[in-house]
């Protein structure tokens, strides 16, 4: 036999038992079968998909969502589970905004100041927004009086039918919208709320708004520094701000109107 082949053959088996060795090493340091982690052990619940890690909520609003594509909802945070305000709205084909506003107050009060929102130096400071179809609930009770109509420049205020901390209202922001020119068909700057900036107890309070749609392209606070300006945080079709001083709550949302009859 060549001394070549001979040659090559032992080359084999010694680089088969290097293989064999090896495998057998590593069948050794084998961690014995655990619970798979398609099924969690009964009583604990499965690990956060990457979509919950990097879903940008801020912190404190603790969103959870019920199902995929779903708009995630705020269960805490300031206006829910804290002193604050919690805003959440969503714009019309004509800039128009369906709100909820929630209100919780450091100690229980019989009025609250309501007042149109106002901004200067926001593209948006010859909107002359309107309140229509305006509800509110105050400790679970309908409140029963109602706004001055049209809402003077000073606001009014609403009174409640007991001493309450909690407040939810829902109302339409009207006229709040300018058209950006010259933009793209349907681009509009719009005037967020809170309506309830002007209430006294709830000075230097947090305010997160929310935005949903998803025709939002982002959330401008000018009120706070230039770094944080740009404040919207999106989570599927729904833009956050973070949690920002009553004080310097103005927040525009910068839109792209849906063709009048779509959403």
């Amino acid at each position: 036999m060549p001394r070549s082949v001979v040659v090559q053959r032992v080359l084999g088996l010694v680089l088969a038992a290097i293989l064999g060795v090896g495998a057998l090493w590593a069948l050794g340091r084998t961690p014995a079968p655990g619970p798979s982690a398609a099924s969690p052990p009964t009583g604990s619940s499965s690990a956060p998909s990457s979509s919950d890690a990097t879903s940008g909520s801020p912190a404190g609003t603790g969103s959870t969502t019920s199902s995929a594509g779903a708009v995630p909802v705020a269960r805490s945070g300031p206006g829910l589970t804290e002193p604050g305000i919690h805003v959440v709205a969503q714009a019309g084909s004509d800039g128009g905004l369906e709100v909820v506003e929630q209100v919780r107050l450091p100690a229980a009060a019989t009025s609250l100041a309501i007042a149109l929102p106002r901004a200067s130096g926001s593209g948006v400071a010859a909107a002359v927004p309107t309140i229509t179809g305006f509800q509110a609930e105050s400790g679970g009770q309908v409140v029963t009086d109602t706004l001055a109509v049209p809402l003077p420049a000073g606001g009014d205020r609403l009174e409640l039918p007991a001493p309450s901390t909690d407040i939810t209202m829902r109302y339409r922001l009207e006229g709040g919208a300018e058209r950006s020119q010259p933009a793209p068909v349907g681009r509009a700057l719009v005037l967020l709320p809170p309506v309830t900036a002007a209430e006294a107890s709830l000075s230097g309070l947090p305010v997160v708004v929310e935005v949903v749609g998803g025709n939002i392209r982002n959330l401008v606070c000018p009120d706070l520094a230039v770094a944080e300006q740009l404040c919207g945080r999106q989570q599927g079709s729904l833009w956050t701000t973070p949690s920002i001083p009553l004080g310097r709550s103005v927040v525009v949302a910068q839109v792209d109107l849906p063709p009048p009859g779509q959403q």
